[in-house]
């Protein structure tokens, strides 16, 4: 078995004690840190050049992931999300209902890589119609009915992870039997190259 190659490592000396929830993505040649401040009570995003030192983003939502070199903003409820191209100092809004997003949504789950942006978004009122949400450019995006990537109807929660060919969607489903457990459907797509 090969040894996993490290990539970087990244110091959380720099950020808040308090910090909970910590998640890491890469922005170009920054990190980006989100979490859960306890002191606070709030969602906060940093970024960092070298992952030690540590600076807080002014972003429209504290819930922050890096896209290739932008900073994209997501929000909690709703379909609007927010694109920074450098670094936080600017942000564009782009309203995900414009591609097919069910406007009384929110999103669940989110996932980066090499392939881009990958969103899992549910309705607000816990109905099912859960939808896959990607774009590789932030400009283009594809939003599919999680029916459809998964075959079946009645999931439970969806969870999404962006690979370097690939995404792969998780999903629990609710069983026939209310005293048996979830199952489990998970969905393999790889892109297809358009000419």
């Amino acid at each position: 078995v090969d040894e996993p190659e490290v990539l970087a490592l990244v110091y959380a000396t720099g950020l808040p004690a308090d910090l909970l929830g910590l998640e890491v993505t890469a922005a170009g040649d920054r990190f980006v840190a989100t979490g859960y401040a306890m002191r606070t009570g709030e969602t906060t995003a940093y970024t960092s050049s070298d992952g030690v030192t540590w600076a807080p983003v002014a972003a429209p939502d504290p819930r922050v992931v890096g896209v290739g070199s932008a900073l994209v903003s997501l929000p909690y409820d709703g379909t609007v999300v927010h694109v920074s191209p450098d670094g936080g100092a600017t942000w564009s809004e782009v309203d995900l209902a414009a591609f097919g997003v069910s406007p009384e949504s929110f999103v669940f789950d989110a996932d980066t890589g090499p392939l881009g942006l990958a969103l899992v978004t549910a309705p607000l009122n816990g109905a099912p119609g859960s939808q896959l949400v990607v774009s590789g450019d932030l400009v283009d995006w594809t939003v599919t009915p999680m029916e459809e990537v998964l075959g079946a109807a009645g999931e439970l929660a969806s969870k999404v992870v962006v690979g370097a060919d690939r995404v792969v969607v998780t999903a629990s489903t609710a069983p026939a039997d209310p005293t048996a457990l979830p199952g489990t459907l998970t969905a393999v797509g790889t892109p297809v190259r358009q000419d």
